[in-house]
């Protein structure tokens, strides 16, 4: 009897350990990043425009738009942000690149997060040069997507 109680002591323990230590690395993940989850827009602008690196424009590119989504929410590792716009962008042409962020040579369809209050003035099947910032990393809400935001110095997306 005395046997069964220790296996099942230890049992416990070891779920309860299995689990703890998936959740408190997750909860030091959320803390390490320095825009949470639960944080507004205004919120993040204000960090991204301390950061000299992400608030300065990175990627100038020329296409057709091909889609346009209003009130998207892309989700990162442990973030996410709503966009107002999410447009999709077919590339017809790469017009300038800060060295070491276009990682994804070969994509012809980005995707542009438009961060601005207003709704854009765009239409679907017309071209657009656009100007922002490209994250080129996997984990965030941002990864893959040119971003024009207000926070972003320069950045634009207006009609050839």
């Amino acid at each position: 009897m005395r046997f069964a109680s220790l296996k099942r002591a230890y049992i416990l323990s070891v779920v309860f350990a299995g689990i703890l230590i998936p959740v408190s690395s997750v909860g030091v993940r959320i803390l390490q990043d320095p825009i949470k989850p639960w944080m507004h827009r205004e919120e993040w602008s204000d960090i991204v425009a301390q950061d000299p690196y992400f608030g300065n424009t990175t990627l100038i590119v020329r296409g057709v738009i091909i889609d346009v989504a209003l009130n998207r929410t892309m989700f990162g590792y442990m973030s996410y942000h709503t966009f107002p716009a999410l447009i999709t962008l077919n590339l017809t042409e790469v017009i300038w690149v800060d060295s070491g962020v276009w990682r994804a040579r070969n994509k012809t369809v980005i995707s542009v997060g438009y961060d601005f209050a207003e709704t854009p003035n765009v239409t679907v099947g017309g071209s657009y040069e656009v100007r922002g910032f490209w994250l080129s990393i996997t984990d965030s809400a941002y990864s893959y997507t040119l971003v024009v935001a207000p926070s972003v110095k320069g950045s634009y997306i207006k009609p050839l």
